[in-house]
């Protein structure tokens, strides 16, 4: 019996009684290689949504998105051969308990991925063997080509990769925006071997456990960074920590060459940006900085910084429900997220402002913090 669809380009399964939808083994006749979209829901039974013989055979999918699968073990069932898979993939969306990817998958076209609501795993990335690619541009792993990655409620997940693993070469190279939410066993973003020198947008909100975002060699990476907003994490005392093992603690600059916008909102704990003495901050482009909510703040820094281009602070007392939605959102790798042309007045006029005193952000959150806070 001949299986071919070749026009079907979205496919929707829901309520299967079955542990895998397709077999390892296809018969030649199986055709569905115009497929753009997979989604599968509350199947209770299924362990496995595709075989890598399926996988190959999705030469177009780009979205494959899985929820409600009580007794889900990976999205892959294991390869039989030494072969890769070399499906056309450009995004992947998962809703599910994963067994996160190891070196068996490749996804050679890989840019955007989402993973969402995954109650089990602390760990994504079994990055042992992405530390064995090496840094040829071909067969460099997921990490070095994603230009988008969201992760969304993960209560397990306390890191990224393997803790012992230390990423080299090209990993996180083409990253342009990262948004982080929920994940509150998540002690910092990266370790300090970890830079993102193509990273635009940064988001990070309602996690929890992390006390310090960032270490200082990974802040000295963000030269392409636009637009930083961190929000409702309430243990965070620091955004560039100084006391993290591993971190970079020479004498010298970090410099947020091309960041326009800084949000900080609904952090009871931070006491200020960088709290250590040894690097000079400079933000030579950074225009609009929102302070919302940050009781505890005494200052931006304790050291040396340079904002020339940065006029007043942006306050505001803001809600929980107020903040932007995590689904708003696209990760899809085709924005670019280039330099805005927007003035602080014109966009943001109705909202409570404080010029900045003598020029000074740290003399200026100084004398906020004596003020009390702005009820708008």
């Amino acid at each position: 019996m001949k299986v071919a669809f070749p026009s079907l380009k979205h496919l929707a399964l829901s309520t299967f009684n079955c542990e895998i939808l397709w077999p390892d083994q296809l018969p030649e006749t199986f055709k569905m290689q115009n497929l753009t979209t997979l989604n599968v829901d509350s199947c209770k039974s299924l362990k496995h949504v595709l075989s890598f013989a399926v996988a190959r055979s999705l030469v177009q999918l780009r979205h494959l998105k899985v929820k409600s699968l009580p007794k889900f073990v990976q999205v892959f069932t294991e390869m039989k051969t030494n072969g890769t898979c070399q499906n056309q993939e450009e995004e992947l969306v998962a809703t599910f308990p994963i067994h996160f990817f190891n070196e068996k998958v490749k996804f050679p076209k890989l840019k955007a991925l989402t993973l969402k609501g995954i109650a089990t795993p602390n760990t994504i990335w079994n990055c042992q063997y992405e530390g064995q690619l090496g840094d040829d541009k071909e067969h460099a792993g997921i990490l070095s080509r994603l230009e988008g990655l969201k992760l969304s409620e993960l209560p397990q997940l306390m890191h990224l990769w393997e803790e012992d693993y230390h990423p080299v070469g090209r990993a996180f190279h083409n990253l342009k925006a990262l948004f982080v939410s929920r994940c509150d066993r998540l002690k910092n973003l990266v370790p300090c071997s970890i830079s993102f020198e193509n990273l635009r947008y940064l988001r990070v909100s309602k996690c929890h456990g992390m006390e310090n975002l960032l270490t200082p060699s990974t802040a000295k990476s963000l030269s392409q960074l636009r637009r930083m907003i961190i929000t409702e994490c309430r243990r965070m005392i620091q955004i560039v920590g100084d006391n993290q093992k591993g971190s970079d603690e020479s004498e010298g600059e970090i410099v947020f060459s091309r960041l326009q916008v800084l949000e900080l909102g609904n952090l009871p704990s931070l006491t200020s940006f960088y709290s250590g003495s040894n690097h000079i901050l400079r933000f030579p482009n950074l225009e609009g900085v929102f302070v919302k909510s940050c009781c505890q703040m005494r200052s931006f820094c304790n050291g040396e910084v340079s904002t020339p281009e940065l006029k007043k602070l942006i306050l505001s007392a803001v809600k929980e429900d107020e903040y932007h939605s995590d689904d708003e959102y696209s990760i899809d790798g085709d924005d670019d997220y280039e330099d805005e042309e927007w003035d602080v007045d014109d966009k943001y006029g109705d909202r409570p402002m404080m010029e900045l005193k003598e020029g000074d952000i740290n003399a200026t959150i100084r004398q906020l913090s004596e003020s009390g806070p702005v009820d708008t």
